[in-house]
């Protein structure tokens, strides 16, 4: 064999490379002065039918053709596989829903209403870190640290079930089991243990934990939400989230707190519950708008 053959794939014979090389030296360059479009317009022109068909129907153009398709194809599913794994995990739950889901590694998390997380696929058992946008219950498998990343916060947790929410500049973490360490930024973490919670507004320091006034029963995973001076606004927010309503609200209630609890079974008696304890009334327009009113300013 000459020299040329030996740099050749041995899984070709040599009656095979002989064959692809005597019709390949057939073909002749076109010689003067031409553009590359030209070359290669007279180099196809002048390969008669009969010799595309030799060329193309050799053993050995044949073999280099589907080596040349199945490597395309590992390339593809490696750099399909890739991207796969590489990219993150988005879940979200749209107004008037509750999504539970399965993390990886058997966790569970479930979704309030306006609320998505997202995590990366790749090495999820090693960093078991979540982002969180809106509200969450967690139920955490045991293993390596488990982290909710939230607006600049964190919440660390070995196996746990916990509550976060961050709205309106408000963090709110409850603790049902277990221990979950909250912490912004460098600064040292807050301990918070089952059966007690933790609120920091944005910017301030983290207080100390605070006793929980609910149970993991008895929440908004089942269609309850509890209020502890809590912001009127914040309130009727929620049940704009619940519901998949808008309210227009009264004057006023910006300063207002609201302390109680509404259901999500039924929009008109989630208003009363509300609106009753704190004097107000309510109507609701031709294009389901709820307009909040206080009884005073119908005097008017």
């Amino acid at each position: 064999m000459s020299e040329d053959k030996k740099h050749i794939t041995p899984k070709f014979s040599e009656q095979e490379i002989d064959s692809a090389l005597d019709l390949l030296s057939q073909l002749r360059l076109p010689q003067g002065n031409k553009s590359k479009a030209d070359a290669w317009d007279s180099l196809f022109s002048s390969i008669d039918e009969t010799q595309a068909d030799e060329i193309v129907s050799s053993p050995a153009i044949k073999r280099l053709w589907r080596i040349a398709v199945a490597a395309s194809v590992v390339v593809l599913l490696g750099m399909a596989l890739f991207l796969y794994f590489a990219s993150n995990v988005s879940l979200s739950a749209v107004e008037a829903q509750h999504l539970t889901t399965l993390l990886p590694d058997g966790s569970s998390v479930t979704l309030n209403a306006g609320s998505t997380i997202s995590y990366r696929r790749y090495g999820w058992h090693s960093h078991r870190n979540v982002s969180l946008t809106g509200e969450a219950m967690f139920s955490v498998k045991k293993g390596k640290t488990f982290t909710v990343e939230v607006n600049g916060y964190s919440v660390q947790v070995l196996g746990t079930v916990f509550n976060v929410r961050y709205r309106d500049n408000l963090l709110d973490v409850k603790c049902y089991e277990g221990v979950v360490a909250v912490s912004q930024g460098a600064d040292n973490p807050v301990v918070v243990t089952a059966g007690q919670s933790v609120s920091v507004t944005k910017g301030s320091a983290i207080p100390s934990p605070t006793p929980l006034t609910e149970s993991v029963e008895s929440n908004w995973t089942t269609g309850d939400f509890y209020f502890d001076k809590s912001p009127l606004p914040h309130v009727f927010a929620e049940i704009e989230r619940q519901f998949g309503v808008s309210i227009q609200p009264a004057n006023g209630i910006a300063s207002r707190t609201y302390s109680g609890y509404f259901s999500k079974s039924s929009l008109p008696i989630a208003l009363e519950m509300v609106c009753v304890p704190m004097g107000l009334s309510w109507s609701i327009t031709a294009d389901s708008t709820i307009v909040l009113v206080n009884p005073q300013d119908t005097l008017q």
